[in-house]
């Protein structure tokens, strides 16, 4: 027994005292527990899987006592005791449990353990560091349907130590991540950068998910949403004529035979300018009078990117021009006309070394002069594989003119097409002149606005039709895959501005 008082003076539990008649306790009851304060100071929560401190129970009665609530921290969860639920201990023994601190996540940590028989009153007590992930509610504002946006997701670590992103990433199409952060001080909060490109209209929803040294929540999905919505749209349409770039040069008598004939161009060259344009035919086009190989006004020619009404002004012009030399020497005249071209003089930039010549003989009488004399010198004018083509406007009823077989025969060897100048109307003949023949390279549509490509939608004939490519340097759709659409197709290009995106 002197053994056993010494070591109650040496211990750190405070004294037993008696409870009082009427108290929970068994009386006589001689359970101590020793520390009474379990500390377990900080600790990481990712650096351990806890902190094992010992308790002991001491019987210092003189009868066997059976403990019980040693094992049931009332508190927080994370203290676990290591023992039986009950105990039972003989006079002046003792038995020593382990208590383990196994924290999950950032918080300070108090528990009690309340044993009886005699009530006593252990405390517990630790603080876990961890680092602790927050999302806030994702920030993604609405995009144009084929546009892209970029939105975020801020991040913040609310915990006590830094938090580690080892990896973010999310499923589908419609979003990427773009960057993330690393590393979050304690208190800080940084963002995930999102890219959006909606591939439908409304809510579109996808689920980041997140892999941190969070260990409470190691893998965190996080819910994003964003709006898609069409934006400015624009609808073009042309017919599927895949003909060579052409320069179509007009060269017309206006002498006094054909002055009851001219007025026939004015309701003409309307129907043959918008012909044209809905062939997608990509033209340069000139009219020439026959008083000079050069027009009458600047500029002289024009092409695709010009409005119909600059179109036909500059043809007009050739219609209504004075006569001259030329009108007995019409392919003479397209020949110095083409020479004028290509040493920079009035007709500058018309003639492509690529693209076909078409040139167009409007006449009342045959040439004066020797036809094969200027028809071999445009025939040396075209390089290959462009072509030489010669078509006619001629007398060939005779009613209204004299024939001209030189010109027609010349047209016939040149694959062109000869109609009747005394018809009542030119429309026919004219439209004839828009009907090339079918090229040799891919067909190229050019948008006349800047597109969102993935907006890009094509039909033929009403139909979707997917075998098309686009060119962004020239902005053009272009159709030179293994199918096509059938020749003279009502073509339908639909698109997104660019400028919506912005």
């Amino acid at each position: 027994m002197m053994v056993l008082l010494a070591l109650l003076g040496c211990s750190t539990f405070g004294p037993w005292q008696d409870t009082g008649p009427g108290d929970d306790a068994v009386d006589g009851a001689r359970i101590v527990a020793s520390p009474a304060l379990l500390d377990f100071g900080a600790l990481a929560v990712e650096d351990a899987a806890g902190v094992v401190l010992t308790l002991t129970l001491y019987n210092l009665g003189d009868t066997v006592e059976t403990v019980t609530g040693h094992d049931e921290p009332i508190g927080s969860d994370d203290f676990h005791v290591d023992a039986p639920a009950v105990l039972e201990l003989g006079p002046g023994e003792s038995i020593e449990l382990d208590v383990t601190y196994a924290p999950s996540t950032d918080q300070a940590d108090a528990a009690e353990l309340l044993i009886a028989p005699s009530k006593e009153t252990v405390r517990l007590s630790g603080v876990a560091t961890a680092p602790v992930l927050t999302v806030a509610d994702s920030d993604i504002p609405a995009v144009v349907l084929g546009c892209a946006g970029e939105g975020r997701v801020t991040l913040t670590n609310e915990g006590s130590d830094p938090l580690e992103l080892s990896d973010a990433h999310i499923e589908g199409d419609e979003y990427a991540v773009v960057a993330f952060p690393a590393r979050i001080e304690p208190g800080q909060s940084a963002p995930v950068i999102l890219s959006f490109t909606p591939g439908g209209g409304g809510n579109r929803g996808a689920v980041l998910v997140l892999r941190s040294n969070d260990p409470a929540r190691p893998e965190l999905g996080v819910a994003v949403s964003g709006l898609g919505y069409e934006g400015a749209g624009v609808t073009e349409s042309f017919r599927y004529m895949p003909s060579n770039p052409t320069d179509l040069l007009f060269v017309v008598a206006t002498d006094g035979s054909m002055a009851e004939q001219l007025d026939k161009a004015v309701d003409a060259l309307p129907l043959f300018t918008d012909a044209l344009r809905d062939a997608n035919i990509d033209y340069h086009v000139a009219a020439l009078s026959g008083g000079s190989a050069c027009p009458s006004s600047s500029p002289g020619w024009a092409d695709r990117s010009d409005t119909v009404l600059q179109t036909e002004s500059v043809l007009e012009r050739g219609f209504v021009g004075a006569s001259g030399y030329w009108d007995a020497d019409l392919l003479g005249l397209a020949d110095a006309a083409l020479q004028n071209a290509e040493t920079g003089g009035c007709l500058d930039g018309f003639r492509r070394a690529d693209a076909d010549l078409h040139v167009i003989v409007v006449s009342a009488s045959p040439s004066l002069v020797d036809v094969s004399v200027p028809e071999r010198a445009l025939e040396a004018a075209v390089s290959s594989p462009a072509e030489l083509r010669v078509s006619g406007l001629l007398p060939t009823t005779g009613s209204c003119g004299v024939p001209a077989p030189d010109y027609a025969a010349v047209a016939e060897r040149h694959n062109g097409i000869v109609s009747d100048l005394c018809s009542p109307t030119w429309a026919d003949a004219f439209l004839d002149f828009t009907a090339l023949p079918e090229g040799r390279g891919a067909v190229r549509f050019p948008l006349a606005e800047a597109p969102v490509p993935a907006t890009i939608e094509v039909l033929a004939e009403g139909l979707t039709f997917h075998d098309w490519s686009w060119d962004a340097s020239t902005n053009a759709v272009v159709f030179d895959g293994e199918t096509v659409p059938s020749l003279g197709a009502a073509i339908t290009v639909g698109y997104v501005l660019a400028v919506s995106c912005e």
